[in-house]
């Protein structure tokens, strides 16, 4: 179905609002290809995303509703097209759950959804070469991440590709995913997973990915490495972390807990760390070297650098994750930790096939997918 979006938002604010929604709803179904059946976001969160009230939003999509564009569903939601209710022969219906952060830690999210939509997109075509379908749905609060587990056994889905939300309130995730009733569609996380919970999970080898870097930066010459990190209590930030103190046991450097600092937290949650590497280049034995946990770090360490003077790499060497797209024209020199997010969406959808063939042990998998240092 091929939908033209005739009604485009229109510049300024004499727009009326529910024309902007619409408007953006049909350009949001032709960038995303979205087919007959395929689940578009509630009217809580396109009200979030667009800053507008639940009420203009949902006269947008009352309005396509009319038109047939799409449909609802009585506490499913809002899909494309109509739907028959019987489950498609040969499909599979696969979730891929992304945690949307309010707009407080977009730059979180900034950094999370290029690699989410790397997951997507390999994964899509790994399960359309099986004769398999992929339905996406993003969600913005736990609680959906609930109920979404409670509705897998719906029509047409048959498992599931999740990347659990990133919750200062673990406990209550876990909580979530321990609830999982094990005889419903399979479950595959991605990203990260919960160590005491016996679910399948793809991830990146977080662990020899960080000792990897801080290897390389060591066999440089640097024995002063600092460690930018969030703290996140989440399984990626801690095996990073052990990785880069692996390192520094190999080679009979001493863990420096002072070389181990967080960002100060700026207006629009912008990370800073120009007062931290000020501090770090004054010490009695300054850094040389710094490893950052991800994207927004790594920025971050390049920009206080820039504050400092210091040319990168000759006068601070920088290593890290880092899986965003460099603008065109920025012209950086650092180690980047790269991960390899289309194998990590195929891996995943083969342990979905897997489980529904049972062809597979009942215990819980852990792929690990390793990443690529590249200087």
């Amino acid at each position: 179905m091929v939908v033209k979006s005739e009604d485009k938002v229109l510049e300024g604010r004499t727009s009326p609002s529910y024309v902007k929604v619409r408007g953006w709803l049909l350009d949001y179904i032709v960038e995303q290809n979205l087919q007959s059946g395929d689940r578009i976001p509630s009217e809580r969160v396109l009200a979030e995303r667009l800053g507008l009230s639940r009420p203009k939003v949902a006269r947008a999509v009352a309005e396509l509703v009319d038109e047939k564009v799409l449909v609802r569903e009585y506490r499913s939601g809002t899909f494309m097209g109509a739907r028959s209710g019987k489950k498609p022969s040969n499909s599979t219906r696969v979730i891929c759950l992304v945690k949307a952060w309010p707009e407080s830690v977009m730059d979180e999210f900034d950094r999370v959804q290029p690699l989410f939509d790397n997951i997507i997109q390999s994964a899509t075509a790994a399960m359309k070469e099986q004769g398999y379908r992929a339905q996406v749905i993003y969600s913005n609060l736990p609680e959906d991440e609930a109920r979404i587990l409670d509705e897998l056994s719906n029509d047409g889905v048959e498992g599931a590709i999740i990347y659990p939300a990133i919750s200062h309130d673990m406990d209550r995730i876990c909580r979530v995913y321990a609830s999982h009733d094990p005889t419903t569609p399979p479950i595959v996380l991605v990203d990260h997973y919960f160590p005491s919970l016996p679910i399948d999970h793809v991830v990146s080898d977080n662990f020899s990915g960080a000792r990897d870097a801080v290897r390389l930066l060591i066999s440089k010459g640097h024995r002063r490495i600092a460690f930018f990190t969030d703290f996140s209590a989440i399984t990626s930030v801690m095996d990073r972390d052990a990785g880069y103190r692996a390192a520094l046991e190999e080679a009979d450097i001493d863990y420096d807990e002072s070389l181990v600092c967080g960002p100060q937290v700026m207006r629009h949650s912008r990370l800073n760390y120009d007062y931290t590497l000020e501090h770090l280049l004054k010490l009695p034995e300054p850094v040389t070297a710094i490893f950052g946990i991800n994207d927004n770090t790594i920025w971050a360490a390049l920009q206080a650098a820039n504050v400092q003077g210091l040319q990168v790499p000759r006068d601070l060497e920088i290593a890290g994750f880092f899986d965003s797209p460099i603008p065109m024209g920025v012209q950086t020199h650092f180690i980047r930790v790269v991960q390899a997010k289309y194998e990590m969406g195929r891996a995943a959808v083969q342990v979905i096939l897997d489980r529904l063939s049972g062809d597979t042990s009942k215990e819980p998998r852990h792929v690990l997918i390793p990443p690529t240092v590249v200087e």
